[in-house]
């Protein structure tokens, strides 16, 4: 009787050698599947998008929690952007054509 304990051993063991080989192989595939250029790039698109919805969902509950703060980092961007603009509007209201070149 040993030796068929020997040979269910053999056949156990071959069958499992077939199983990882087939594993192996099914791994293979869907490695080379996933690594396509199309595949990356799809996959990294994803990422950027999911990245950026979750920020923007962020930055809309800070402006919820703190409409004050960004309303007023808001006008203070503004009037730094329009600068220029409203001091050659301020200096036309006071009479002078050319601004001062003390910014």
């Amino acid at each position: 009787m040993a030796g068929n304990d020997k040979l269910d051993d053999l056949r156990d063991k071959a069958a499992d050698r077939q199983q990882a080989r087939e594993a192996l192989e099914h791994n293979i595939v869907e490695t080379r599947e996933r690594f396509r250029p199309q595949n990356l790039a799809k996959e990294a698109g994803q990422k950027v998008v999911s990245g950026a919805k979750q920020g923007g969902e962020v930055a809309a509950d800070q402006i919820r929690s703190h409409p004050g703060k960004i309303a007023s980092i808001a006008a203070l961007a503004a009037i730094v952007a329009a600068r220029k603009p409203l001091v050659r509007l301020w200096n036309r209201y006071r009479g002078q054509d050319e601004p001062d070149n003390k910014e």
